[in-house]
């Protein structure tokens, strides 16, 4: 039978008849937040660094390539962002290329670059990555940048987790989608605008 797993990424394996990962590099992360003010859009960027080399690459034919990366980053609980595709920025370093984006089908060269889904029930952010990465290729690692807003309540920051389509989880560094702050805006100017901690 025909593998019906999607995206792509994803083998039939034959012996049980079930959807494989093609591969599963290791994936780390470091997260930082642009703001915990409550009901604003905060600005959040991960460095995802890949250990293993990770050879696929969009710009070749799919008889040239071998299955992409699926990345799930997972634990972005309390976010006001509805479900959607969400505009992300994922370029290689010193580069126009981006590193990630959507993928229609299994064999499609169709990309949607710069793009991920997200899920605000889960609080999952899912996409593909499109660039080859690892020690062998020159590249090690991208910044991804997405923005998400904060809770209308007071909320801890979270540490999210990644995970390739392999569903092994890997706890991230740095806490975020902290929302800890009101902003009061005064009736004259700018000037008047302030924060104010929240201790609930």
């Amino acid at each position: 039978s025909n593998c019906k797993c999607n995206p792509a990424g994803f083998k039939l394996d034959s012996q049980n008849s079930s959807c494989i990962c093609q591969q599963n590099p290791h994936i780390s992360a470091i997260f930082t937040q642009s703001t915990p003010v409550q009901e604003v859009s905060n600005v959040i960027k991960a460095k995802l660094q890949f250990s293993d080399s990770y050879v696929y690459d969009y710009r070749r034919p799919p008889t040239y390539r071998s299955g992409p990366v699926i990345v799930t980053i997972s634990g972005l609980k309390g976010s006001l962002t509805p479900d959607g595709i969400l505009d992300v920025a994922c370029n290689v370093p010193d580069s126009e290329v981006f590193a990630c984006g959507l993928s229609p089908k299994v064999d499609s060269s169709e990309f949607q670059g710069n793009k991920a889904y997200w899920s605000q029930g889960s609080g999952e952010l899912k996409f593909t990555v499109l660039h080859p990465f690892g020690p062998k290729t020159g590249y090690s690692s991208f910044v991804l940048t997405f923005s998400l807003k904060n809770n209308v309540y007071a909320q801890d920051a979270v540490l999210p987790s990644l995970s390739t389509c392999n569903g092994v989880l890997v706890k991230a560094q740095g806490h975020i989608l902290q929302s800890s702050a009101v902003q009061l805006v005064g009736p004259t100017s700018a000037a008047s605008e302030i924060n104010i901690l929240k201790t609930d």
